[in-house]
């Protein structure tokens, strides 16, 4: 347990060694504002694992996170982000690198969002695959609601039709000086052909984001899932990260 927690606070840590190249890009996206309508902002996180969808893709490391998002004030949206990865020593794993691009709006206290991902792997070319998501949110005031559905016509290259299914809470806590909101979020992924020992699975998690000012974010999270064979990075576990925003 020792060591967990060691990375998470190590995570959080050199994740505030990283602002001030966040700074610079923040300069940078601000220069871009100027000559393309719209607006841009993008990310820098550090966490202590990339639990996506509950499975560790780093194999309950650390990963190195960014993306940078340009938005139309139509609604409109295209982007990128990528996070270090490590699928396991028997492959040449390093970079999941996303394209992107969508549409989101708001109708009163709903808020929808419909997009296309590419996810690309470097030198591991057989998991490149499209997503397409439909998803929605709406704020009851003390708490938000929210859901999603994902499809991928060929799941992670290799496992033909995927669907995600997803659902969530988010509550603001009140308090002075940061704003603090605790969520859970619970999801199913099936698939036509076996993903691990089974088609399908589910993964949940728990967790409460700090932001402590307009920039900057610490998020510790509880992840877990019903799979078994897949040993560490799929079992319970605490997830940290703090991330720059701008």
């Amino acid at each position: 347990m020792t060591g967990k927690y060691g990375k998470i606070i190590l995570g959080a840590a050199t994740a505030f060694c990283l602002s001030s190249a966040a700074m610079a890009a923040e300069e940078k996206a601000q220069t871009l504002g100027d000559l393309i309508p719209g607006t841009f902002s993008g990310s820098l996180t550090l966490t202590s694992d990339y639990a996506f969808r509950g499975v560790s893709q780093t194999r309950a490391d650390m990963a190195l996170q960014g993306g940078l998002t340009w938005k139309h004030d139509s609604g409109f949206y295209v982007g990128t982000w990528g996070s270090t990865i490590n699928f396991s020593s028997a492959d040449d794993s390093f970079l999941e690198q996303d394209f992107f691009t969508g549409y989101t709006g708001t109708v009163d206290a709903f808020t929808y969002d419909f997009s296309a991902t590419f996810l690309f792997y470097p030198k591991e070319s057989d998991y490149n695959y499209w997503e397409f998501a439909a998803k929605g949110a709406y704020d009851f005031g003390p708490v938000v609601a929210k859901a999603g559905l994902v499809y991928g016509p060929d799941y992670f290259g290799v496992l033909d039709n995927g669907v995600y299914v997803s659902t969530g809470l988010a509550v603001p806590i009140p308090v002075q000086f940061v704003k603090l909101t605790a969520d859970a979020n619970v999801g199913y992924t099936k698939t036509d052909k076996n993903i691990f020992s089974n088609s399908d699975y589910v993964d949940w998690n728990v967790g409460l984001n700090v932001a402590l000012n307009d920039h900057l974010s610490v998020d510790l999270r509880y992840v877990d899932t019903n799979e078994t064979s897949l040993g560490s990075i799929a079992d319970a576990r605490f997830v940290g990260g703090a991330t720059f925003a701008f």
